[in-house]
């Protein structure tokens, strides 16, 4: 009878042995698994961020999708004029010019009329933003979008609390 109780000793060393193995590996698969999680993670994060802070500000914010207008804002619109609007652009020397002739849209026809009381304001803003241009940003078309985000901006801080509606060039020359 020794030896079969050796023979179980020995055999069940052996089975634990055989056995440790297996558990260690177990350990190891979840280890691995979960660093693959914690990966994954950190890549959807970093993911966002370099959209959030590198790519989205190079979009021209024309491709960008617009917020709906409130509920206010909504039907036509008043549009004012502003005429003959003669400027030299960044860098030309005085050599070039740029005359145009700008619509402003507004709420209704009572801002407008508000707003005329304003114009030398209006006008000021304009002619620096258009000088402040340079002839190659003057004439592309992409970058006329972004003179219009331009000229909405600076107008809603000089026209506060009036929000522009939207810009039109009416009249562009470019020589």
């Amino acid at each position: 009878m020794p030896e079969v109780t050796e023979q179980n000793n020995v055999q069940s060393q052996v089975a634990e042995e055989n056995n440790a193995p297996t558990k260690s590996k177990k350990g190891k698969g979840k280890s691995f698994i979960l660093i693959m999680i914690v990966v994954e993670i950190l890549m959807v994060f970093s993911a966002y961020f370099v959209i959030n802070n590198v790519l989205k500000p190079r979009i021209p914010k024309e491709y960008l999708p617009k917020e709906e207008p409130t509920k206010e804002a909504k039907g036509p619109g008043a549009i004012m004029s502003i005429k003959d609007l003669v400027v030299n652009p960044a860098g030309s020397n005085g050599s070039r010019y740029l005359s145009a002739s700008i619509g402003i849209e507004v709420d209704n026809e009572e801002i407008v009329k508000s707003l005329e009381l304003r114009m030398p304001a209006i006008r000021d803003a304009l002619i620096g933003i258009l000088s402040s241009e340079t002839v190659g940003q003057l004439s592309s078309a992409d970058e006329k979008g972004i003179l219009r985000d331009k000229i909405i901006e600076k107008l809603d801080q000089v026209l506060e609390p009036v929000k522009v509606r939207n810009v039109y060039f009416i009249e562009y020359v470019l020589q």
